[in-house]
């Protein structure tokens, strides 16, 4: 009865913040690189990423995703437009208790900003721009079916010679509904907007997701999110994984109701401890392709 109760307030906690998402002031937002910093794994499945069991998705989604995963650890390089990159550093601590741990840091630099005073052809020159997060999770199971989790990141922008910065904050559950379906959801970028020194403020990019995972065979999984994120249309994400062996995953998807962009597929590839992510998202209005990579030690993978 009293698991019962914790899921029912869990979910109702969840759902009012994701409500919040949607009736905030529209205005421009801070740290937008927030709506795109999932791992490989989860964004070639078009970001159906809420419940993945990647520890490393879920340092950045729903951290509850810890208590089902062993220690990891991992870096992440993308290019993300033209000019902007982001890097990830990830730490998933496994163990056997109820409680489990993670860190996880993203840098995001944008080079070759012009720089003007007035319209001009010719800008004064180029400045460069950066996003920095350090962030520490926790995951509680308190039972066998269930995963609730938290994310405490510290937030910083640094644009030209303007530095701000904020705290963030991540909620997500995991219900096991049994050994082929997951239910899960998250409220990410909880927090206060982010001040410049002249008195500008910008919020952080709030968003609330609610998806379901589903082992339609032994080694086919689709996974579906809806995604509301502060001052955006609704999205819906959907995934395709197959598992062709235990050490090499094909994965795609589709997410529907982003500005620029809808496909993505990747694969995954495991030797000994060796992990290896790929994504590959095309961008629509002439912004080029992503392509995101990455490599993780898995000691629990060794043969």
């Amino acid at each position: 009865m009293i698991f019962r109760q914790r899921r029912i307030l869990w979910t109702v906690l969840l759902f009012t913040c994701g409500l919040c998402t949607r009736v905030e002031a529209a205005g421009a937002t801070a740290f937008v690189s927030r709506e795109f910093d999932q791992w490989p794994s989860t964004a070639a499945l078009g970001s159906a990423a809420v419940s993945s069991l990647d520890p490393f998705t879920a340092l950045w989604v729903n951290p509850a995703a810890l208590s089902f995963s062993p220690g990891q650890i991992g870096a992440m390089h993308s290019e993300w437009l033209e000019d902007t990159r982001m890097e990830q550093v990830a730490i998933a601590l496994g163990g056997t208790g109820t409680i489990r741990f993670g860190i996880s840091s993203h840098l995001v630099t944008t080079d070759n900003i012009p720089l003007r005073d007035i319209p001009s052809v010719q800008p004064l020159g180029f400045l460069e721009a950066r996003d920095f997060g350090l962030g520490l999770s926790a995951a509680f199971r308190p039972d066998s079916s269930m995963s609730l989790g938290l994310t405490a990141r510290l937030l910083t922008q640094q644009v030209y010679t303007d530095n701000a910065s904020t705290f963030g904050f991540d909620l997500g559950v995991i219900w096991l509904q049994s050994s082929r379906l997951r239910l899960a959801a998250s409220v990410n970028n909880l927090g206060r907007s982010i001040s410049w020194g002249d008195g500008t403020k910008a919020p952080l990019p709030r968003s609330f997701r609610a998806g379901a995972s589903f082992q339609m065979t032994g080694s086919l999984t689709a996974s579906a999110d809806m995604w509301m994120i502060r001052d955006r249309d609704a999205r819906g994400a959907f995934g395709l994984e197959w598992r062709p062996t235990p050490a090499m995953s094909v994965r795609s998807g589709y997410l529907a109701g982003a500005d620029s962009r809808n496909i993505s597929a990747g694969f995954g590839l495991h030797w000994r401890d060796i992990g290896f992510d790929y994504a590959i998202i095309p961008l629509s209005n002439s912004l080029g392709t992503t392509h995101r990579v990455a490599i993780r030690y898995v000691p629990s993978l060794r043969r």
